[in-house]
C-alpha cells in the first residue's frame, strides 16, 4: 500500500503533476485516493488520521502550486469535507453497480449503500457548490435497457454518468 505520509511519495506525485503541467495539461485526476486510507483503516488504524491529513496536504499542495488546474478525485469521500474547496470534480466510481471482474456479473449495490454515497456527495456539493460529480459504472454494453436505467438513476441525483466495460 502507498504511505501517503512518506515525503518521497508526495515528492513523486508532485513531480508527476509538474510534468503534466509542462506537457500542457490543465489538470490532474487522483485515482482511488481512498485506497491507502482504506488500507490504514483496516490494517493500521492508528495511522488512519495521519494518512488522511497527508492526503489532504497533497491535494492542497497541488492547488497552491497550480491555482488554475482542474483537480478531480476518484472517490476519497472522507476527504471531501476538507478538500471540497480545493478540487473541481469528484469521480464516484462504482457507487451504483457492483461488477465482479472474475465472473463478469453485474448487479446493483444495495439501495441503502447507494443512497448513503449519494447523500455524502450531495452534502459536499452543498458546502462547495462549484463541484461537479461524475459517476463511472460498469455494465454489459449489450443491455441497452440496463444502461438506460443506470444513466437515469445517476442523472436523477444530478450526477454526470458514464457507463462502460471493465476493459
Amino acid at each position: 500500500a502507498v504511505d501517503t505520509t512518506s515525503p518521497l511519495w508526495k515528492k513523486l506525485v508532485l513531480k508527476y503533476v509538474e510534468d503534466a503541467a509542462k506537457q500542457g495539461f490543465d489538470g490532474v485526476m487522483l485515482d482511488t485516493i481512498d485506497s491507502p486510507l482504506h488500507w490504514a483503516k483496516t490494517k493500521a488504524p492508528t495511522r488512519q488520521e495521519e494518512m488522511q491529513k497527508a492526503a489532504v496536504a497533497l491535494i492542497q499542495a497541488i492547488r497552491e502550486r497550480h491555482p488554475h488546474f482542474k483537480i478531480m478525485l476518484n472517490r476519497g469521500f472522507e476527504l471531501l469535507p476538507e478538500v471540497g474547496h480545493s478540487i473541481d470534480f469528484i469521480l464516484a466510481e462504482s457507487i451504483l453497480i457492483d461488477s465482479n471482474v472474475s465472473t463478469g456479473h453485474f448487479d446493483y449495490f444495495p439501495a441503502n449503500d447507494y443512497n448513503q454515497a449519494a447523500e455524502q456527495l450531495h452534502h459536499v456539493v452543498a458546502l462547495a457548490p462549484h463541484l461537479q460529480v461524475f459517476t463511472l459504472d460498469y455494465w454489459d454494453q449489450d443491455d441497452v435497457k440496463g444502461l438506460e436505467r443506470i444513466y437515469d438513476a445517476q442523472r436523477a441525483q444530478g450526477f454526470v454518468p458514464y457507463v462502460t466495460t471493465r476493459d
